[in-house]
């Protein structure tokens, strides 16, 4: 067959795989299309923890918990009593915060580089998973079922598949980007009580207590690595055909108790449950804390960002803020395992590599997507895997 011939016998594939790359469906988020499922029904098995390491400035993975910080417990109750710091912007002039692209996997990524000498099985390396995430993703995507109100930037990630696993990395939205670069003296301040909220409640050690002069450093962070099985809804008329998916991912972890529990730490205006946008809130608050196997927050009340009482709740008492405004949890689960099964079968129809752009406006549940084959320009304006991932020599 001659060249001529080869490229004229192609060219039925050629445009049917370019039909197909421009003609990929859209799906949606919308948590109406969920009510035939069981909503009493949590479709993700209980994440259990497989690994922790810290990280500082270099951003380079450390097995163990240089970087744990733990909650230092004398900070609950009213501060005029605990005697704590309550000053929320202390060391806001010297903060200096830099804007950069998620960079969740690919920490994850350095991290399975770690542990894992060359030729060995990817699979094996991350406990037989099928995809590999950072929580905030995760969180971000179930909390699609209702992220229609005016704070809302969107979510944008970009997937490829290697090696039998399907990666996602999170991309900042344009609506994210104007909004940092917009962001009043006011907001930047809100921003930075959080984090110095984390300093004023936390320690190095359980013998020390905490040190409020330093500035604040979002270098140092403890991440937890977590594997959890998402099961299909059953009440789906195809249930039975559908696969579990195995999920891994990272998270960051905020302190832990003294008696070895993860905690996530939080601020909130006046008091807990206050304000029209609290259901919303305290919906995200669960899901970020149940992927993550946590079971309590601390929680910072504030005023005018002075600090006025610390507090220890139960995740699980946030039901009842976001239930009574008919949020579902089991409808954010339910539109997980969509969005994984739907960049599955459209990665799987491509070649290994190739890209998967999914992206949903703000104010919008519906997510589109774009296919870009390997090494082309569009792809290349994408990075998902890191080279140095990919020489890894895997098998």
């Amino acid at each position: 067959m001659n060249s001529t011939e080869y490229s004229q016998e192609s060219l039925p594939k050629k445009k049917a795989k370019n039909d197909y790359l421009n003609n990929l469906q859209p799906i949606s988020s919308n948590p109406h299309n969920f009510i035939q499922i069981n909503l009493t029904e949590n479709l993700l098995t209980k994440p259990a923890c497989i690994g922790e390491f810290s990280l500082d400035k270099s951003r380079l993975p450390s097995l163990g918990r240089s970087q744990a910080r733990y909650f230092y417990e004398s900070s609950l109750g009213n501060c005029n009593k605990t005697k704590i710091s309550t000053k929320l912007t202390q060391g806001f002039d010297k903060f200096k915060k830099e804007e950069k692209e998620d960079e969740g996997l690919l920490v994850l990524m350095r991290w399975i580089l770690a542990v894992s000498v060359p030729n060995s099985s990817l699979k094996k390396s991350i406990h037989e998973s099928d995809f590999i995430v950072w929580r905030g993703t995760i969180t971000r995507l179930m909390f699609s079922c209702y992220d229609n109100g005016p704070n809302s930037v969107g979510v944008k990630v970009a997937c490829c598949k290697f090696k039998g696993v399907y990666f996602i990395r999170e991309l900042n939205t344009k609506t994210k980007i104007k909004n940092e670069n917009s962001k009043t003296d006011y907001e930047e301040k809100m921003c930075f009580a959080g984090h110095k909220f984390e300093q004023i409640v936390t320690v190095e050690d359980l013998n020390m207590k905490p040190n409020t002069s330093q500035n604040v450093d979002l270098n140092s962070e403890f991440v937890g690595i977590f594997k959890a099985t998402l099961n299909p809804p059953s009440n789906l008329s195809n249930s039975s055909n559908l696969n579990k998916f195995n999920l891994f991912y990272g998270a960051e972890i905020d302190c832990i108790s003294s008696n070895g529990q993860h905690l996530e730490i939080k601020t909130q205006y006046k008091n807990i449950g206050f304000g029209k946008g609290f259901p919303n809130k305290a919906l995200k608050w669960w899901i970020q804390s149940y992927l993550a196997s946590i079971k309590h927050l601390v929680i910072g009340l504030h005023e005018n960002l002075q600090l006025n009482r610390v507090e220890l709740i139960e995740v699980n008492s946030l039901f009842k803020y976001f239930s009574r405004e008919n949020l579902n949890s089991a409808c954010c689960f339910a539109f997980l395992y969509l969005f994984l099964q739907t960049i599955k079968s459209y990665l799987d129809k491509g070649m290994e590599e190739d890209i998967l752009v999914a992206e949903r406006l703000p104010n919008s549940n519906e997510f589109n997507f774009q296919l870009f084959e390997k090494g082309s320009e569009m792809a290349n304006n994408y990075c998902v895997l890191t080279e140095e991932f990919k020489n890894h020599c895997w098998r």
